[in-house]
């Protein structure tokens, strides 16, 4: 009987008591009196309820919601609560990662007149201007291999000069971001600049080409770290970290951005909170100018680029949120528009002439041909022609501008190598029976270099005749043959997932 009433008592008690406490706390609560549990509202010196005005807006296309930066910062400074603080920014970190080292190996620079200094080369736009003849007959085993190198997984291209071959490269067993210097005649290593990093394989994990600027090497990690490096030994410079320090969320699969080098500054795209763009000084480490992010626009697999607009330099980046072209002299917003936008992006805009900018994606995206209008003084983006996945497109390597038409590698299904003119007409197609997977593509020696994914090179004329196959042969084991190609001194470097081959493809005289 005893424990029967125990029962009862809880079941019939117990809710009524915790009903009657909430009652209690909600008269605290719509009183104002003040409980230290319950009062996370704003309150005013009296201690009754404070009204906040909030200005409803409607959503407009690339509208900042009116104070909300400033409302932000007022109701942490008044509430008082344990929210977190606006970023305290570090301009640069001068000392090295824990667990950072460099190490120095037996390689000796090779011989190099050329160079491929960055991502797409010299002139970023993925062309060669060398002098040095290329063979237009190969083997069956395809041009001779100078040399081959097993690399962790991943893409991430080379950048060569003084005979020295860099690549952002990761140590799966030792668990650790690497970047490598290698001698360009034999491939063995120079010097090698590691630290410790947690890196799980998605689709691969290195990405990015390093740039290099006069005696310096800048490079982005899978993780959005960058550094700052001596080119010739390896020294370690500076290095920021652009999530700790700049809010940037890391992409689904790692960091693709690619660093752009110009005239001594750094040009990076963080897409934080509060940053978008940024130029920095590479000799120092220190900003120059910011670009804000109303919109909240985030890190892309994109890079940014150089263009001309009036005569004015820009740089052209394609975020989450959508397209932006900002001065490459403070950074200030030029032009801006959220017409094009997608889920994932990797190729960059590409300059078809001075006003007129190409936007293009893969995995189901459109791509877009963008004229830019000045209209009351301000310049504004007008969509002259819109065009669906199996039209035109490209998945992950940027379209390449040359003699006036466009050459790219379309996205799933037709996966076929065109020639566009800059209206977006097909000039003409490899057909179903030459697909490339997904690239990549250059073009040299009025040839094109294309690779399928599965480390098949194929050399095509560059003309807008037709397609007209040159030579073609298997250079890599596979899969996933997508490295940005190198040419310098008539040698090709490709790459696929896992190793990376320097090709002799000069003319033998």
């Amino acid at each position: 009987m005893v424990e029967e009433n125990k029962s009862n008592f809880k079941i019939i008690f117990l809710p009524a008591a915790v009903t009657i406490a909430l009652i209690c706390m909600g008269t605290y609560w719509q009183l104002g009196i003040k409980y230290p549990m319950l009062s996370p509202r704003l309150s005013g010196e009296d201690g009754a309820p404070k009204k906040i005005d909030v200005k409803k807006t409607e959503p407009q296309p690339f509208a900042k919601p009116d104070n909300t930066k400033e409302n932000v910062k007022e109701a942490v400074t008044e509430t008082n609560q344990d929210m977190p603080a606006p970023f305290k920014k570090s301009d640069v970190i001068r000392t090295m990662p824990d667990g950072a080292k460099i190490e120095q190996g037996k390689g000796k620079p090779g011989q190099t007149k050329e160079s491929w200094p960055c991502f797409r080369g010299a002139g970023r736009d993925a062309t060669s201007s060398s002098s040095v003849e290329l063979s237009r007959v190969w083997s069956a085993d395809g041009p001779p291999v100078v040399w081959e190198l097993e690399l962790g997984q991943g893409y991430a291209g080379a950048a060569v000069r003084d005979g020295r071959v860099y690549i952002f490269d990761y140590d799966e067993k030792g668990k650790r971001d690497a970047i490598r210097c290698i001698s360009s005649d034999n491939a063995e290593e120079i010097w090698r600049y590691s630290y410790p990093v947690e890196i799980k394989r998605n689709h691969g994990i290195s990405r990015s080409v390093v740039a290099l600027d006069g005696p310096l090497l800048i490079a982005i990690s899978p993780k959005c770290q960058v550094t700052c490096l001596n080119a010739e030994t390896g020294a370690f410079q500076w290095r920021m970290d652009l999530v700790e320090q700049f809010g940037t969320t890391v992409p689904n699969w790692y960091a693709g951005q690619c660093p752009l080098v110009e005239n001594g500054r750094l040009i990076l795209a963080p897409g934080g909170p509060d940053v978008l763009l940024m130029a920095v000084d590479c000799a120092s480490g220190n900003i120059i100018w910011k670009t804000p992010n109303p919109h909240g626009s985030k890190m892309s697999h994109s890079s940014v680029v150089p263009m001309t607009y009036k005569g004015k330099q820009t740089y052209v980046y394609s975020g989450s949120k959508g397209v932006v072209g900002v001065s490459a002299t403070d950074g200030s917003i030029i032009w801006e528009t959220d017409q094009f936008k997608w889920h994932t992006i990797a190729p960059s805009p590409i300059s078809v002439s001075e006003d007129r900018v190409l936007f293009t994606a893969g995995y189901g995206s459109d791509s877009k041909l963008a004229k830019l209008v000045e209209s009351e003084g301000k310049v504004k983006v007008e969509i002259i022609k819109t065009m669906k996945p199996k039209e035109f497109g490209v998945e992950q390597h940027s379209p390449i501008l040359y003699k006036g038409n466009i050459y790219a590698v379309l996205p799933k299904p037709r996966q076929e190598l065109v020639c566009m003119d800059t209206d977006l007409k097909e000039i003409w197609a490899s057909g179903s029976q030459n697909k490339f997977g997904i690239g990549p593509w250059m073009i040299a020696g009025g040839m094109i270099f294309v690779m399928d994914d599965e480390g098949t090179l194929t050399a095509v004329e560059a003309t807008t005749k037709g397609f007209n196959q040159i030579a073609r042969a298997k250079v890599l084991p596979g899969p996933d043959s997508w490295g940005p190609l190198v040419l310098v001194d008539g040698k090709l470097f490709v790459r696929d997932l896992n190793m990376m081959k320097c090709l002799d493809v000069s003319k033998k005289k």
